[in-house]
């Protein structure tokens, strides 16, 4: 398992970090199309959810699945990425029940609309679930269960990919929380250069020495 070191709660930086990881780490669970990694820090754990591998074909698959459905428990949210949630929970519960740990749940961008959608399902369900923060997520679905939980949802200078439609191309996706905006302003012309976290990951570092993190 990766291990972190700080302590209390993983930083900005740790959960961005981590999520970056999840595209290359080994799995700890993973179908065709979800990989889920998960890092220890001190008194805490952080479950990442992997983004879009572009030359995986289900990924795509999955990102085009742009229907949102009326989940009984979770309410609307997006069926694609809820299926991918779905698929791995059943295993990713009960181990993280196993730790006896409390945990915050990240990611980016496709794994970032999964980890909002897995933290919904957390709060849910009475885990001792911490918050979740993503990056340059794509929209889950409205999740009310998310609402309320500590994290933040980054988006970056002028990236299409958190303000892409799911459903309806003259309707933005739904989302639980408003977005915070790091980087350059957003511009007409879209950048998705900035939906990369390695380019994300300056603009997170000058947003944390503002916020004196």
């Amino acid at each position: 398992m990766l291990t972190l070191e700080t302590e209390g709660q993983p930083s900005l930086l740790d959960l961005c970090d981590v999520s970056g990881l999840a595209y290359s780490a080994p799995a700890l669970i993973e179908t065709s199309s979800c990989h889920v990694i998960v890092a220890e820090g001190p008194t805490y754990l952080v479950v990442a959810f992997r983004g879009t591998n572009p030359h995986e074909l289900w990924d795509l698959i999955k990102d085009g699945e742009a229907i949102t459905f009326n989940d009984t428990v979770l309410g609307p949210v997006d069926d694609g990425f809820s299926s991918d949630v779905y698929s791995v929970a059943w295993r990713l519960l009960p181990y993280l029940q196993g730790l006896h740990k409390p945990f915050w749940v990240t990611g980016h961008s496709k794994g970032g609309a999964e980890a909002l959608i897995f933290a919904a399902m957390c709060e849910n369900l009475g885990l001792p679930i911490l918050g979740v923060t993503t990056f340059e997520s794509a929209s889950p679905g409205a999740l009310p269960l998310v609402s309320e939980l500590g994290g933040i949802d980054f988006e970056c200078d002028s990236d299409p990919i958190p303000l892409w439609p799911r459903t309806n191309l003259l309707v933005p996706g739904l989302r639980p929380r408003a977005l915070t905006h790091i980087g350059p302003p957003r511009g007409l012309i879209p950048n998705i250069q900035n939906h990369f976290l390695e380019n994300v990951r300056p603009y997170l570092i000058e947003y944390m020495k503002k916020q004196g993190a």
